[in-house]
């Protein structure tokens, strides 16, 4: 049982070593765009996403401030759209029979 671990460990460690002995000696940064014009963008990015999460929130309680006035005129018996709809309805149903 040792002899597996000490196997398992002297593997592990080989490959790490041998996984950062890859790396590159080159320490200049060879970016294509500028570090100054990557974090303006990043920062663009965030406010604009910060921006679009306000929206969706609103718009969320938006949609349930009109849900919940619904449920109420359907309670009280308020909703004026629905007189408007049945007038609508019998004007439409008298001129199908003339």
């Amino acid at each position: 049982m040792k002899k597996t671990r000490f196997l398992l460990a002297a593997m592990l460690l080989v490959t790490m070593f041998t996984f950062t002995g890859c790396g590159s000696q080159n320490d200049r940064n060879n970016d294509a765009i500028p570090d100054e014009q990557q974090n303006q963008t990043m920062q663009q990015d965030a406010d604009d996403t910060r921006e679009d999460a306000d929206d969706v929130g609103d718009d969320i309680k938006d949609g349930i401030d009109d849900a919940a006035d619904d449920v109420k005129d359907a309670v009280d018996g308020d909703d004026d759209n629905r007189d408007e709809n049945h007038e609508n309805k019998d004007k439409n149903q008298n001129d199908v029979k003339q």
